[in-house]
This record gives C-alpha cells, structure tokens and sequence, in this order.
C-alpha cells in the first residue's frame, strides 16, 4: 500500500513505550480513530493511508494520556486578571487595556480550558519595543483545567506598548488564544548607545533622539519634529547627543538634558566653536500627563547676532484650531499667530494624530506641514546668553484631548516657559 508523507505533530507522554502502544489519527473531516500499532523495543510502527491523511497532512497522537480530549478546537481563555488591588473579569473577544502602570509592574493572569489542562510553558507576550517579560506560574491545576501566571513587566523599561498575550491548551494541535493587550510604564531612559532618550508618559509614548530629521517623535502616531537654528551663516541641526545627563525630579515631572553635536544642511559636522552656538535639548514629562516637553537652549558662543530658531515639519491630513475650525493646508508659508495650541489629523487612520501645545507662533508650510516659531523670528541673543524654545507634543485622538492637555499644562506655572 502506498504511505503518504507525513507532517504529523506527535504529542508523547514518556520516552519509552512500555506495552503496547495506542495511536490516534485525525484525518480528513476532523474526525479521530485509533489504528493498529506495532511495538518493537521503543519503536511504534502504524500505517497511514492516503485517506486518512487529506493533502498528506495528518495529526498523531502516540499513547494518549488519559486526561487528553482528542476532540477540542476550542483555544483556552483568559477569564480575568489582577494589577494591584484591582481584580477584572473578562469575557469573550475582551482585551486588556493596563493604563499607565505605576510601581507595582505585576499582572496575575487567570486561565481556564473547556476540555484539556492549560500548557503553562506557552505563554507568551508579544509587544513592540520591548524584551520578553518575566513569567511566574503560580497555580496550573490540571484537572480543573485552570492556571494562573503572573507576569512582571517591570523589566521592559519606559514606554507605550501594545501587543499580544498568547497561550495554548494540552489538545494535540494545541490550541491557541490571542489576547491584546496594551500599556504603558512612566519613566525616562536613555538606550546604551546615548542617542535615544525613551520616555513614557500619561500612557503615550516618546522618543528624543540625536537625529537632524526625527529629533522628537511620538511614537503612537510615527511623526517627528526637528530644529533648525540660524546663527550667522550656517543652518544647524542635531547631529548627534555628545551627552546625556538626568535631572532631579520637579513636583512631580522628570527631566533629561542632552547635550548636541551638531551638523550643517548639507550633513557636514560642526563644533560648536565653528558653530558659534552650543544647543541642549531639555525634556520633561510627567506620569499624569500624555504628553512630552521640550526646551530648545540656543547659547550663543559669538558677537551679539540675530538667532533664528524653529521647529517642523509636522505632517497632517488638515489641522483643527482652538476655536474648532478645521483648516486644510493652504500649501504655502502661513503664519497664524499664537493659537496656543492644534491638532493635526492623521494622515494614516490606523494611527492617531498629534496635538502641538506651544506659546509660539504657529504657521503653514508650503509642504503641507506644521512649524512652530518664536516671535519675533529673529531674535537678537547677546554674547554668551542663551534663547529658548519650549512646547509640548502627544497624541490625540481628536482636538478636544489637545485642549484638556493643554488647560492641564497651564496648571503647572512655567513648564511651557510662560
């Protein structure tokens, strides 16, 4: 008789075969038989027909436990979970939306199967941007079909994360359930190399990086801002962060400082002695608030000269006002004054878009882009004095959560350098 070729997952219960074996096939249809099987010493023989293996595919099951139920398709749930004090219930399509996390990083996870044990060894969790948590099982009762497993995601450091918790049931094809998960942890870290300060916050998510063209970005909606500075001649940018250093903590809201090595418009590196300027970047967040905070500090190193100093080029699909007007691009350079704050819509619709909070001057680009400027443009710095710039970014599902996260700021007297 001809034998077909096998993909066949094998579920075995020890590693020798005492007596003889049982075999179990699912072939086509779905449905399970037991076939005659030969034991020889630790060798179990069984033939397969082409029938019983639809497109030269079947599942094997060797010495079926006794607690296996052949017959499940049903993947395994996750009925609730516990984070601190609080217990939540889940039910079915339900996902797990954490917040931001505070100290306690802890998530227990509650399991449960309709017909075979829980395979404990398969959870996962799957987020972007982060390592593997750390998994503690600590109840897996079998007969009950039922586990708990507690997860610590203290270890993934600062940031927003949205992912999957996966985890398979003891069935022979091992049954598999998805449940998304999202969250954020508050805090500040820089990656080993020094260019990216990581930031989470009021659960958004942020990076400040040592890079001429993505200099801020929010993370959620894959946008990013960068200066230019004009100091005499040259254009300047960030080139990369020669150093990286954090503050102390100021009721409440978290600082770095990063110092700047700079670049030209045509990606040629400066000093800051060829420069005539040294810039830092000085960034702020706080856990309450879904925002980033970010001061330009222009010092200049020369004769007393006009400083010009701006940031873009924020894309959007069209930008709300305070006064809830929707405004399309006019895709020329536009100043209109100090709106205090906009909204620029998404130009993808998976994503969310970005509220720009600033005292500056906001205006079109004729790229169909967002730039904030000072007033006047240009500035006359001193010798040795220094000019800031300071705004905060975020993102928003709509402009009525820019304005919330723009009175919230205002509460905290001097963050937006007013």
């Amino acid at each position: 008789m001809k034998h077909t070729a096998l993909l066949a997952a094998l579920a075995l219960t020890c590693a020798c075969v005492a007596g003889a074996a049982t075999v179990h096939v699912q072939g086509a249809g779905g449905r399970w038989i037991e076939i005659e099987a030969q034991t020889d010493g630790d060798v179990v023989s069984f033939t397969i027909t082409p029938e019983q293996a639809a497109e030269g595919r079947a599942l094997v099951v060797i010495n079926k436990p006794d607690w296996m139920v052949l017959d499940d398709a049903e993947a395994p749930r996750v009925t609730g979970y516990r984070i601190g004090d609080e217990s939540i219930e889940l039910g079915p399509e339900a996902a797990i939306d954490l917040g931001a996390i505070g100290d306690d990083t802890r998530i227990s996870l509650e399991i449960a199967d309709n017909a075979n044990p829980i395979d404990v060894g398969s959870l996962a969790l799957q987020v972007t941007g982060g390592a593997d948590a750390v998994f503690e099982v600590t109840q897996d009762d079998r007969a009950a079909r039922t586990a708990v497993v507690e997860l610590d995601l203290g270890g993934l450091g600062p940031g927003a994360y949205d992912g999957a918790i996966t985890i398979a049931d003891l069935a022979p094809a091992g049954n598999t359930a998805e449940l998304p998960i999202g969250f954020s942890i508050f805090g500040m870290e820089t990656t080993p190399d020094g260019q990216s300060i990581r930031i989470a916050a009021g659960g958004a998510g942020f990076s400040v990086n040592g890079d001429p063209r993505q200099t801020v970005t929010v993370e959620a909606a894959g946008v990013s801002a960068y200066p230019t500075v004009q100091i005499g001649a040259p254009y300047l940018y960030v080139r990369d962060f020669t150093q990286v250093t954090e503050l102390e903590p100021v009721a409440g809201w978290h600082g770095m400082v990063a110092e700047c090595a700079l670049e030209d418009i045509d990606g040629n590196p400066m000093t800051n002695e060829e420069a005539g300027a040294r810039i830092q970047l000085m960034v702020a967040a706080h856990p309450d608030q879904p925002v980033v905070v970010v001061s330009t500090e222009v010092t200049n190193l020369g004769d007393a000269r006009d400083v010009y100093c701006f940031w873009g080029w924020l894309p959007g699909a069209n930008y709300v006002t305070p006064d809830g007007e929707t405004h399309e691009w006019s895709m020329e350079y536009r100043d209109f004054g100090h709106a205090g704050w906009v909204y620029l819509a998404p130009r993808d619709s998976a994503k969310p878009g970005v509220g720009w909070i600033a005292p500056g001057v906001f205006g079109e680009s004729r790229f169909g882009t967002m730039i904030l400027y000072t007033e006047p443009t240009r500035i006359a710095v001193a010798t040795g004095d220094t000019l800031s710039t300071t705004f905060a970014l975020m993102p928003a599902d709509g402009p009525d959560a820019v304005g919330d996260a723009a009175q919230a700021l205002a509460q905290f007297e001097g963050i937006l350098g007013e």
